[in-house]
């Protein structure tokens, strides 16, 4: 498929790229926010095909391509349709666009395969240069990727490749020169037999690590992808990409049950991108953090090894009802603090650091305690140390973080003086 490139400063010349989807591997679209202030934008002949939605913002638009003319008072939802080929000679904003998501198509929203397939001649087509509209499907759509692009989800690639198509289709029926009559909605062929729909779950099964897109699972189908979307719903009742997350949670569940792997080695192997979003995603379908599952399931401590530089840092995780527990041993970096946030869950009202097995504390190391107390003590909760050993000790002494932060000699010492205790600590 063609690279899609979007316009960047060539057209939007008051403007702030805010996100781009450029390096995330989504086929068939490409996502931009941006942010523009007033006056006037770029001139440019548009390459792809440009959808663009209002967020946020309250303003009057004028433009002007191929000689119409438009002009609109702008609103959250507002919609804007550029094609392919056309050349824009004037955009006047008439104040701030605070935000607005852009969606690049290809030239043709479907493929010339994808047309044939609806009985549509791809030379017929037109799209219509046209602005200043609302349209809920769009903007649902535009809505749905902007989300994927702040908070990527399980199998958001391929959600995205679902998204791109039925954005195509959409434009095609309601903003092209076809009749809508003669540009339907694909129809389903027929659900997907049996045999076929075994074969495309155990493909699911046996690549849950890696990066499923449509195309390959509609390969295994037999299917073009324009159709295996519909097909593989009709069969299951549920859309490929969240069936894909289901059983990358379902799979996740049962190698946490059986306690052989750590949580950031479950997550890279039932194909999340890092452990946080393994843990917000676990908690959105099971109800609780990957580690609350392990302990409710008997479970001990999560070991993980964690690069600092030229050592390592070891980190044992587990939980007492809403108490954190981290065992740290080697030294603690800024990657090593990370690793220590990324293991926090929102539920956590205390974490207690268990120091016995460190054995270097830096500058960096404090600073990263430090962030970690400032983040606790900002949702009022709370950071308690335990266990440091000698030289450790004299280093918070010496830095005055011993007055800062509270220090038992024990780990029982320190869950004793939680037993109870409700809210955070001042942050230092």
């Amino acid at each position: 498929m063609a690279r899609l490139g979007g316009h960047s400063s060539a057209k939007y010349t008051t403007g702030t790229l805010l996100g781009s989807s450029a390096g995330r591997g989504w086929d068939g679209l490409l996502a931009e926010r941006w942010r523009n202030s007033p006056g006037d934008l770029g001139e440019v002949e548009i390459r792809d095909t440009e959808v663009i939605v209002m967020i946020r913002g309250n303003l009057r638009i004028r433009r002007r391509g191929d000689g119409k003319l438009e002009h609109c008072h702008a609103v959250p939802g507002t919609v804007w349709l550029c094609p392919d080929g056309v050349r824009e000679d004037m955009i006047r904003l008439y104040g701030e666009v605070r935000e607005s998501i852009h969606l690049f198509l290809p030239a043709s929203p479907l493929s010339a395969t994808a047309l044939g397939e609806i009985g549509v001649d791809p030379a017929r087509v037109g799209l219509h240069y046209e602005g200043g509209f609302r349209d809920p499907l769009i903007e649902r759509i535009a809505w749905a990727i902007r989300a994927e692009m702040l908070d990527p989800a399980p199998a958001g690639n391929m959600l995205v490749e679902t998204l791109a198509r039925a954005l195509g289709v959409h434009i095609l029926r309601h903003h092209s020169n076809l009749k809508p009559a003669s540009a339907p909605l694909p129809t389903v062929r027929g659900a997907l037999d049996p045999r076929r729909l075994r074969r495309v779950v155990d493909f699911m099964d046996a690549h849950l690590g890696e990066e499923l897109t449509i195309e390959r699972l509609a390969k295994e189908a037999c299917l073009s992808p324009f159709h295996f979307a519909r097909a593989f719903k009709a069969a299951t009742g549920t859309a490929p990409h969240r069936y894909v997350t289901v059983r990358r949670i379902d799979r996740a569940r049962t190698l946490i049950a059986g306690g052989t792997l750590s949580l950031a080695g479950i997550a890279a192997a039932c194909g999340f991108t890092s452990q946080a979003h393994f843990t917000r995603s676990f908690k959105r379908f099971v109800g609780a953090t990957p580690g609350e599952y392990r302990g409710a399931c008997g479970g001990a401590a999560d070991p993980r090894e964690v690069s600092c530089g030229s050592a390592t840092m070891n980190l044992a995780t587990e939980r007492q009802g809403d108490v954190l527990i981290v065992g740290v041993s080697g030294r603690i970096d800024a990657a090593g603090g990370e690793a220590i946030r990324e293991a926090i869950g929102e539920t956590d009202r205390a974490v207690l650091l268990d120091l016995e097995g460190l054995a270097h504390m830096g500058s960096t190391g404090l600073r990263a305690i430090l962030l970690i107390a400032k983040d606790l003590a900002n949702r009022d909760a709370r950071l308690v140390l335990c266990a440091l050993p000698a030289p450790i000790r004299r280093v918070f002494g010496i830095t005055g973080f011993e007055r800062l932060l509270p220090i038992h000699e024990t780990r029982a010492d320190a869950l004793a003086s939680l037993a109870g205790c409700r809210g955070g600590a001042q942050a230092p």
